[in-house]
């Protein structure tokens, strides 16, 4: 199964993704959940980096994915309202898809939040 945690927001210094583990759904490399989370998980990372340069990856193995957003990060080097817009539609657009895969296989993805809207 894939456990999927997200931290931040309600008064937290950053917004932290946590990926670990298998769907097991299919075989390696035939595996769609697995290709859905990694797909919107990386797309994210990549738009906020090249859109905002914000995010450091702090673990990416096999088994464990994390990915970390600072607040101070993002105050220190944007000044406006639109790049936190930006930020916020980037990263609910990506929790949004990652809810509706863990409801088609909740068997396969496990998904929980805290301080997220």
């Amino acid at each position: 199964m894939i456990d999927i945690k997200v931290d931040g927001l309600g008064g937290f210094s950053a917004i932290t993704f946590t990926i670990e583990g298998h769907a097991n759904y299919a075989k390696k490399g035939n595996d769609i959940v697995c290709s859905g989370v990694s797909t919107l998980v990386h797309t994210m990372v990549e738009s906020l980096h090249e859109m905002v340069n914000v995010g450091k990856i702090i673990e990416d193995s096999n088994e464990k994915f994390v990915f970390v957003i600072s607040y101070n990060e993002i105050s220190k080097n944007h000044d406006n309202i639109t790049t936190g817009t930006i930020i916020a539609t980037i990263v609910r657009t990506t929790i949004i898809g990652l809810k509706d895969i863990s409801r088609a296989y909740p068997e396969h993805v496990k998904f929980e939040s805290r301080g997220i809207l």
